[in-house]
Parts: structure tokens; C-alpha cells; sequence
């Protein structure tokens, strides 16, 4: 599989993209790399879906020195992704700072997110507000 890049204006993303069908977007939590999914994404790919794993900014692949490492600002790398592919709507896994950074994404642009994981979703549920769509 040949890594692919997004180049943003700070800098570079780097992101595996495989499989066809629904858009899956693996993003990993803050210190790990896209290989975090490397056993879900095949599995994915099998049961009929597109799936990019990525290199959140500063890890793996993608470019160093970014000047902002926050939930806010990895969700328009993910929203920037989703753009870039030309996809949509997008099922979004993530944990941790990646799923923050998810539940972001999908408040700036419901239309681009079909759902984000359930425990991201009872989050959301708290806040009174719909942000996705099951």
C-alpha cells in the first residue's frame, strides 16, 4: 500500500486509503500512528467499506512542527481529509484525543459525518444536541 499525503498550509498528512463503499476514517489517538488500525481496517475493507487510515500532525508520516496540536485543530484535518476525498458522509473512528477531535468535526460539518463511535455518541447525547446521524 503507498502512503498519500493531503498538504495543508502548516503542513503534510499523511493517510492510507483502500477498499470501496462507505468512507470509514481511522484516526488514531494522540501519540499512536495510523498501524493502530491495522487489524480493523482489513476487516473493514472485507465487510464493503472505503477505509483511510491517517497520521494525525507530528506522527508517522505526516510533517513535524505544526503549530497547533489541538482536538480543534485535528478535526479540520479530518474535515480537510473528508473535502480532499471527495467523500461522504464519513463514519469516523477515533479514541481518545481522536474522538474529541471527531465529535468536532461533526459539530463544524454534520453533512460531511454519518455517525462517530457510540461511546462518542452518548458524549454528544449529554450536550442536548444531534450532531449525527445513525
Amino acid at each position: 500500500m503507498n502512503t498519500q499525503y493531503l498538504e495543508r498550509t502548516q503542513g503534510r498528512l499523511a493517510f492510507d486509503d483502500r477498499g470501496t463503499g462507505p468512507l470509514v476514517i481511522c484516526v488514531p489517538s494522540m501519540g499512536d500512528v495510523r498501524q493502530e488500525y491495522r487489524f480493523l481496517a482489513p476487516i473493514l475493507v472485507e465487510a464493503g467499506y472505503r477505509v483511510v487510515t491517517m497520521d494525525v500532525r507530528g506522527h508517522g508520516e505526516s510533517s513535524v512542527n505544526w503549530p497547533d496540536y489541538s482536538v480543534t485543530a485535528i478535526g479540520a484535518d479530518i474535515l480537510a481529509l473528508i473535502r480532499h476525498l471527495n467523500a461522504g458522509p464519513t463514519l469516523l473512528v477515533g479514541n481518545s484525543m481522536a474522538g474529541g477531535a471527531s465529535v468536532w468535526a461533526a459539530a463544524e460539518a454534520p453533512e460531511l459525518i454519518a455517525t462517530i463511535p457510540p461511546s462518542t455518541q452518548r458524549a454528544i447525547r449529554s450536550t442536548g444536541r444531534t450532531i449525527f446521524r445513525s
